[in-house]
């Protein structure tokens, strides 16, 4: 009874001790009261990773000889972590009775949790400012990093940047998720090495694809440079992957010395915002400027919804004229935003309205519009042509595009001639598989499908070879003929063209010398101020009515 109640206080002990430190750090020699009452000569702390034995500590030991059989006690803690308390008793005592067998297992029990519970916080607290998968710092750290600078007036000698990597989500994709996170891990070590840590340089991982750096104002320039192209290489599975990382930031030379954090994260949050939307690039720098761009972005995205249901957003149509004999043989639809007695240009909310998925409803409004006034033409037995309706490539975030553009075609009784559906030729390569199914289902449908803005980005022959467009739009890139080397680029598409069985339209066309060079290359129509602008429905009505045009 005396050694229970002795036993008790010292677990006590034993269990204050274990909150506070590892198991490898306790002083056992306190405890050797409990440690003669059980008759234990030795106890062993072992910890293995994977079947690894990562720590083997003897914990308590004295000059008796060990016992032949110990008691072993495992805990497994989760498919990784293993811990195993072997405690050997006294030789040549009396073997463990059956109450101090039991003292013993109560031993190991709160061996066991009070130790896992001191490693589970400090895994915790580790968690906490070391991110796992790349092994960089976290937020809490720059946190109190910034703190630190702020309280010593030293803010204003460093640039803050938000860095966001561009096509991070292809990584696992083109390499898997194991390769990938080693990967991503290489890069952001190597972002890491890129910073004067012992001038108060630091980098932290935000989350995601996301960083977060503070550079000195002098360093600057030379880290945006580098994070523009970053090489890294691991070894995975006996080979090595390779792989170029670029990134866009939001980058702010910090004013006051004494600047908040939350300012900080506010002004590169905005610049960051900006790094997708023309005319911006990769790199955006927070000033006054940039903070009105913002707030007015703000402003539209929120009216937008509203916007479209008070019908502030109308259909414009840009004439499609034939290079053969100056005809109105088609059109394009182009949505507009009317807001009061302001016109929104579409440089403002398209991309606004691309970022944050907007664009969907725009564009299926535009077709439903197009849809009901070709009814209406029709049903006045006027002579309509086909209509082109531009589609984001942000559809392809939806599994039933093609069903939903044949529900709006067929609710309004519209014969698939008249409907043309523009898909930008800047989509992706890995967007291609989904556009290629999009395509086939609307062509089995009878609309026809056109590769819009080709020229203006980097896959197009590609596209062209696999996707099997109707039409192909000449981005007004291509069509400056004052340019030889660009003349003969572009004559040489539309032949590429035409000879894929594509109807060619060039875009942009603004003079007669473009338009004698385009014709004479095979170009089926034109569309541009030459002809015409994007023009209001009463306007476009009256072309209908007189298709023919004449030279400006």
């Amino acid at each position: 009874m005396e050694d229970s109640i002795i036993g008790a206080q010292t677990y006590l002990s034993f269990i204050e001790a274990f909150s506070n430190k590892h198991p490898s750090e306790i002083d056992y020699n306190q405890f050797k009261s409990l440690y003669k009452t059980l008759n234990i000569a030795e106890i062993r702390w072992q910890e293995s990773q994977r079947g690894i034995v990562v720590q083997d500590i003897a914990v308590y030991e004295t000059p008796h000889k060990k016992a032949i059989q110990p008691f072993v006690r495992n805990y497994i803690c989760n498919d990784v972590l293993q811990r195993q308390i072997t405690i050997y008793r006294i030789a040549d005592t009396e073997p463990w009775s059956k109450d101090m067998m039991q003292q013993i297992r109560c031993f190991c029990e709160i061996n066991y949790m009070c130790s896992s519970n001191y490693i589970l916080r400090s895994h915790a607290a580790t968690t906490e400012n070391i991110d796992r998968d790349t092994g960089i710092a976290t937020m809490p750290v720059l946190r109190r990093h910034m703190a630190m600078l702020c309280s010593q007036g030293l803010t204003d000698q460093f640039a803050a940047m938000y860095i966001n990597l561009k096509n991070c989500k292809l990584i696992n994709k083109n390499y898997g998720y194991a390769a990938g996170t080693k990967l991503m891990r290489a890069f952001a070590l190597t972002l890491q090495d890129m910073t004067d840590q012992q001038n108060n340089e630091i980098v932290i991982r935000l989350g995601g694809d996301n960083y977060i750096a503070l550079i000195r104002k002098e360093n600057l320039a030379s880290f945006l440079e580098q994070i523009t192209e970053v090489r890294v290489s691991v070894d995975f599975q006996g080979r090595t992957v390779h792989n170029t990382f670029s990134a866009r930031a939001g980058v702010w030379p910090i004013e006051d010395k004494h600047s908040p954090f939350d300012i900080i994260m506010n002004n590169i949050g905005r610049a960051i915002s900006l790094t997708r939307i023309p005319p911006f690039h990769d790199i955006v720098y927070f000033d006054a400027a940039i903070e009105r761009t913002v707030l007015r972005r703000n402003e539209l995205e929120v009216q937008m919804e509203s916007a479209l249901a008070s019908g502030e957003f109308l259909v414009f149509y840009q004439p499609k004229v034939s290079a053969v004999n100056n005809c109105l043989v088609g059109a394009e639809a182009l949505v507009r935003w009317k807001h009061g007695d302001e016109m929104i240009s579409p440089a403002e909310f398209i991309p606004l309205s691309e970022q944050n998925g907007f664009v969907s409803k725009i564009d299926y409004f535009v077709l439903d519009q197009v849809c009901a006034q070709l009814r209406k033409w029709m049903d006045a037995e006027m002579d309509p042509v086909p209509v082109s309706v531009n589609f984001s490539r942000v559809h392809f975030e939806e599994e039933d595009v093609a069903e939903r553009i044949f529900e709006v075609v067929n609710r309004h009784n519209i014969p698939p001639r008249y409907i043309e559906i523009e898909f930008t030729e800047t989509v992706s390569y890995n967007e291609k598989e989904k556009l290629l199914s999009v395509i086939e289902q609307l062509k089995a449908k009878g609309l026809a499908v056109s590769m819009d803005d080709f020229g203006a980005g980097y896959s197009s022959l590609s596209l062209l070879q696999d996707l099997n467009f109707d039409v192909i739009k000449i981005d007004r890139s291509l069509c400056d003929v004052s340019n030889n080397r660009q003349s003969v680029v572009l004559e040489h598409v539309i032949r590429l063209a035409r000879a894929l069985n594509m109807c060619v339209v060039c875009e942009g066309v603004e003079s007669e010398q473009t338009y004698g060079f385009i014709k004479q290359a095979g170009c089926d129509m034109i569309q541009g101020f030459l002809f015409d602008r994007p023009i209001p429905l009463d306007q476009f009505e009256q072309r209908l009515r007189n298709k023919q045009y004449e030279l400006k």
